[in-house]
């Protein structure tokens, strides 16, 4: 319900109120028959109701309206689950895909772009499910190729690697742990992942995938990922950036496209929101 009409609702009520003040005094001093006092606390009763009903329609709208939105959505995380689990095979079930754990249309994103894009070397900032589905993707290429994860978090960075080796994808995945570091960009002091330790100078990526760090870090908290990773990306290289339906990623990318020459930028509308870019040629 807009200002305007929740305005008007409280005016037309607190009248209604006046009226029936009005009708209880006349009522108590006889000042009116008792007939008008009556059509008083009719009309109050009539027009109450009136707004009530109002109020609840809009409400049932407004939740009509989340509850289809929220089954569409896990219909599609749902197919998107189903499909990878289809083409990717795993030898132990996925877990959980809920909470910070990338979306599983998102993780479809990833292994498409890897199974299309047939990467050698794949970068990554966050590790977690989203490690898995890479080393999945590589390891169904048959071409071999790595996917190398940077975790701010020791204990997630762990977690990640027991995955891995549970589902025997050593060969296809190195997690590190790499404290998030200052870092100088454009005479600014940033925080982002200590990776320089990780990469030689030689290290060469085709793809780029950017779901971390934290967006309470700082702001813009995925802006450096570009900047200091450009030198290891060869030219048309893919990269996701997720949760870009927040504001902080898609300013990330406006100031990316200030920056860096791109030969596409395009906005997913998935659940958290994503963008996939291709650095120009």
């Amino acid at each position: 319900m807009s200002l305007s009409t929740n305005t008007f609702v409280r005016v037309t009520f607190g009248l209604l109120l006046c009226v029936a003040a009005v009708a209880s005094v006349c009522a108590v001093l006889q000042l009116l028959p008792e007939t008008y006092v009556i059509l008083m606390y009719v009309l109050f009763l009539l027009v109450t109701t009136a707004l009530i009903y109002e109020k609840i329609s809009r409400l049932e709208r407004h939740l009509e309206g989340h509850l289809v939105s929220a089954c569409d959505n896990l219909h599609a995380q749902t197919e998107a689950m189903l499909s990878l689990t289809s083409v990717l095979e795993p030898c132990i079930p996925f877990p959980a895909t809920r909470g910070w754990a990338g979306s599983p249309d998102f993780l479809r994103e990833i292994a498409t772009s890897v199974l299309i894009e047939k990467p050698h070397r794949v970068l990554e900032a966050s590790s977690g499910l989203s490690t898995l589905i890479i080393a999945y993707s590589l390891k169904k290429n048959g071409l071999g190729g790595r996917v190398l994860s940077f975790d701010h978090n020791e204990k997630y960075a762990a977690v990640t690697r027991q995955l891995i080796e549970a589902h025997g994808l050593g060969e296809y995945a190195e997690v590190v742990h790499a404290p998030l570091v200052s870092h100088l960009i454009d005479g600014e002091n940033r925080l982002w992942y200590d990776y320089r330790s990780h990469v030689t100078e030689n290290f060469r990526a085709q793809m780029l995938v950017i779901d971390g760090p934290p967006v309470n870090t700082q702001s813009m908290a995925r802006f450096p990922a570009l900047p200091l990773l450009l030198p290891y990306l060869e030219s048309e290289s893919v990269i996701l950036l997720d949760d870009s339906r927040r504001e902080s990623e898609r300013q990330a990318v406006k100031r990316w496209q200030e920056k860096y020459e791109f030969s596409s930028v395009e906005y997913l509308a998935l659940e958290k929101g994503c963008f996939f870019m291709r650095l120009k040629k």
